[in-house]
């Protein structure tokens, strides 16, 4: 039995490596005052690739407030915090594939008048590597 395939084609396609340029953005404010997730933002990826996901967050009254990246539905990324009332960037690098949501949940730990999270400016950053060939064999 042999080894050697014969090359079928040669296909080449652009992927994402991460980086801070901005590719894709959503960056409307939103909020929510529920103490579950609740989704607030999405972006569809056109391109696979490990992107730098950003976005900002800020508590309406210094009470914490939690986001967390879903991909499909599903939580993803590290779930993060803040008690700032002025908003504060949070950034991950993150592997999605071409037709994936990319979904940012937001919450509060608590509820009660006043208690508000806010996000804004959620960004897909990275820089496309075109040319990247790779075998396809028959």
């Amino acid at each position: 039995m042999s080894l050697w395939h014969p090359l079928k084609e040669i296909r080449k396609e652009a992927v994402i490596r991460p980086s801070d340029n901005i590719l894709h953005r959503n960056d409307a404010e939103k909020n929510t005052a529920n103490d579950t997730p609740t989704k607030l933002k999405e972006i569809i990826i056109s391109v696979s690739g490990k992107y730098r996901v950003k976005f900002d967050i800020k508590s309406g009254d210094g009470t914490q407030v939690k986001a967390q990246i879903y991909r499909n539905g599903s939580a993803y990324g590290t779930e993060q915090s803040t008690t700032s009332t002025d908003y504060v960037t949070k950034s991950e690098d993150l592997r999605f594939n071409a037709g994936d949501l990319v979904q940012l949940y937001v919450w509060c730990t608590t509820t009660g008048v006043g208690i508000v999270a806010y996000v804004k400016n959620l960004r897909l950053c990275g820089v496309p590597i075109r040319g990247i060939a790779y075998n396809t064999l028959s």
